[in-house]
Formats: structure tokens, sequence, C-alpha cells
């Protein structure tokens, strides 16, 4: 094999794995989403319980506390991937 053609199949190998981990981005993005916080509970003076109501496959996660002088702002997110296995 020649060098002209390893550097091709190289270039292309490279490109294609570009490709696949900017889809792979795309995707995670897209499926990221805001979700409702449903309750809260105020355990203490530091400990604040949040309650969401997703569905199967959803993971989620407090994305973003704010803190000030007598407030604070919790944001979600949630991850929804859902993947069944098919009857055949």
């Amino acid at each position: 094999m020649t060098t002209a053609k390893r550097h091709r199949r190289l270039l292309f190998v490279v490109l294609a794995v570009l490709f696949v981990i900017v889809v792979g981005l795309v995707g995670c993005r897209v499926l990221d989403r805001p979700a409702w916080i449903s309750y809260y509970r105020v355990v203490d003076d530091r400990t604040l319980l949040l309650g969401t109501v997703n569905g199967p496959g959803a993971n989620v996660r407090a994305t973003s506390v704010v803190q000030a002088a007598g407030t604070v702002t919790i944001t979600v997110s949630a991850f929804f991937l859902s993947v069944r296995a098919v009857d055949g």
C-alpha cells in the first residue's frame, strides 16, 4: 500500500470518528431537557429535598444551584432515553 493511500484512509477514519462524536454530542443535547420540580421539602437549615416525576429511563439531576441571601434557585434537567426490548 502506498503512503498516499494510507494517508487517505487515515483521514477517512479520523473524519468518521469525528462525525460520530459530533452526532453523539448533538443527540445528547437534544435529549437533555428541563424537568419540572414536583415537590420540595426543607429538612433543616442546610438541606433541601427535591422531587420530580419523569418517565422510565430518565436520568434526572440538578444542573444549577444559585444561592443568594435568603433565596436558593435550583435548575433540574432530565436526559430522556428509552431503550426497550422488542418482543419477537
